[in-house]
């Protein structure tokens, strides 16, 4: 600690090391702002989403890490389910909903994007830009039935012109003097300024604020900026100077380069010194090493010599360097444990259960803000208006808007087998349900009830039509041999556990003998 401390001259000496300046580090402090509401400029968001741009087009890595956290948040897109009292009504709204989402033309005001590749494009916009902006508007072709409009988000700005009647406005974001946001403004194309006013409540806005009143969002990126260029700079480097020591193949000592060229300066030169006396002709080296895309070094000396030039680059201390420390720093930013995208190959089995164990929890907490922040108003707003329009019976039940879940994708895992049989020896003991089975596995339990109730009557159908005798199609009738049968022609001893088959099965040859 230094000797001049002017914090000890005036009230509490506390954390006097950590704030004292000194000669054996710098001295790093960040100046926060006394209004919340001005976390973060305009200037500097748009300078970080410009950054974090260009790394996701030029780092492989950052564009498969996005991918990723997509790819186990989604997946191919989280369906709805209503688990309301009016069982048939929430088959019809989930069939309605599911064509409506399919359908880019009429949940996409822009007719890009299906509900699910929307959910894909929310991940993105969420951790490369840090917010996503999706509003709730109506779509014309499809008799005004509700819709939702992707806004990128730099279609959001300050409008200008302000004077003193005019409310708070921070980087596009209305505020009322509790500093809540009541409104949007966006960009006129026409104008080329942010003219149109949109009500807060027909705008979705998916963002994580630090500060208490912050109104933007910032790319989960803006950590990683200085490590990923620290990284490409190196890469650059290192590959020009393993270029450079590649341009020179082989360097000659004591052999003159022939000044003449083509066919008679060959003749000429061939087997000749300078004072006529005979000499190795160097343009056999020329054409044999020069092949490789190597130059060849002419030194005058007196002693002929031939060295091979081999390169160094790159070392492999920067590759260390790289790999533990700056692509550790950089895609940890995002949230996402970094062993999960880069070089998990160095962890054993416990260390890759902890880390998919985090990754898996990450995933989920991602999936759930989606649901609150996208998912869930879209449904309600278009399952309410197709009951309105009279599209679609009314619900018996009431508070159907609560009971709306969805289905997320596979969890994931490094042990297939043994979790597999985990969750079916859970689901044989009762303590799941077959929802809870199916969800894990990224299945939908109805569709899943409904193939088992299927294939039952599918399989004694099909052995009527290839005429099976009818004694036959009787003990199939009493247990098809699929789907948790003990055995063909056996069938389940009453109160006996499905679970258990090798020990509660009756046959039918012992039925017919204790009825005799």
């Amino acid at each position: 600690m230094s000797w001049y401390n002017p914090l000890s001259w005036f009230g509490s000496g506390a954390f006097q090391e950590t704030l004292a300046p000194g000669p054996d580090r710098a001295n790093v402090m960040a100046l926060i702002t006394g209004d919340s509401r001005l976390y973060i400029t305009r200037r500097t968001r748009q300078a970080l989403n410009q950054k974090a741009e260009w790394l996701w087009n030029n780092f492989g890595i950052v564009k498969e890490g996005v991918a990723t956290i997509g790819r186990h948040t989604v997946g191919k897109g989280m369906s709805l389910q209503i688990d309301s009292e009016d069982t048939e009504w929430n088959e019809l709204a989930e069939q309605d909903f599911e064509n409506y989402a399919l359908t880019p033309e009429r949940c996409d005001l822009a007719g890009r994007r299906t509900f699910y590749e929307a959910q894909t494009t929310a991940i993105e916009q969420r951790v490369i830009r840090g917010e996503f902006f999706a509003a709730l508007a109506e779509n014309p072709e499809w008799d005004n039935e509700p819709c939702f409009q992707i806004y990128d988000s730099e279609e959001i700005g300050q409008p200008l012109g302000r004077d003193s009647t005019m409310p708070t406005v921070v980087d596009g974001v209305e505020l009322n003097k509790d500093s809540r946001a009541v409104a949007y403004w966006l960009k006129d194309w026409n104008t080329k300024q942010f003219s149109h006013r949109i009500e807060r409540a027909r705008m979705l806005h998916w963002y994580k604020p630090h500060a208490t009143n912050q109104t933007r969002g910032i790319t989960d990126f803006a950590q990683a900026v200085n490590p990923l260029v620290d990284i490409h700079e190196l890469k650059r480097l290192a590959t020009r100077s393993g270029k450079a020591q590649q341009i020179f193949a082989v360097m000659m000592k004591g052999m003159k380069k022939r000044p003449k060229r083509g066919a008679l300066g060959a003749i000429e030169n061939a087997g000749r010194k300078d004072d006529g006396t005979p000499d190795p002709d160097s343009s056999q080296l020329e054409e044999i090493v020069g092949a490789a895309g190597g130059g060849i070094f002419y030194a005058d000396d007196e002693n002929a010599d031939i060295k091979l030039v081999t390169s160094d680059s790159p070392s492999p201390l920067v590759e260390a360097f790289i790999t533990d420390l700056l692509m550790r720093d950089a895609l940890a930013a995002a949230g996402l444990p970094s062993e999960f995208i880069w070089n998990p190959s160095k962890l054993g089995s416990a260390n890759q259960r902890f880390i998919l164990a985090r990754a898996d929890l990450f995933f989920q907490i991602m999936g759930d803000r989606l649901i609150d922040r996208f998912n869930r108003p879209i449904a309600f707003r278009y399952l309410s208006h197709r009951v309105e329009a009279k599209k679609l019976r009314e619900c018996k039940d009431k508070n159907w808007w609560m009971r709306m879940s969805w289905q997320a994708p596979e969890r994931i895992t490094i042990d297939n087998g043994r979790d597999g049989k985990m969750l079916i020896e859970l689901l044989a003991n009762g303590m799941i349900t077959l929802r809870e089975y199916c969800n894990k596995r990224g299945l939908n339990y109805r569709n899943e009830m409904r193939q088992w109730i299927r294939e039952p009557i599918e399989f004694i159908k099909m052995a009527a039509k290839e005429g099976a005798p009818p004694e036959m199609l009787e003990a199939w009738k009493r247990n098809p041999p699929i789907w948790r049968a003990g055995k063909p022609g056996a069938v389940q001893a009453d109160g006996a556990d499905p679970a258990n088959n090798s020990s509660n099965v009756v046959d039918d040859n012992d039925e017919q003998k204790a009825a005799a």
